[in-house]
């Protein structure tokens, strides 16, 4: 788990929470169970 100021900063607000941050700083929560199918879409951007 993570502590109060990364659940902030990251809206974090339940878990498991999956996250992925772009190089850029961009960040982009992924939801649900299909979540490997939303990184696919995002890396075809």
């Amino acid at each position: 788990m993570a502590d109060e100021s990364i659940e902030k900063n990251f809206s974090i607000t339940a878990y498991p929470s999956k996250i992925l941050i772009t190089p850029q700083g961009m960040m982009l929560l992924l939801s649900g169970e299909n979540w490997m199918e939303q990184v696919k879409l995002f890396c075809q951007l």
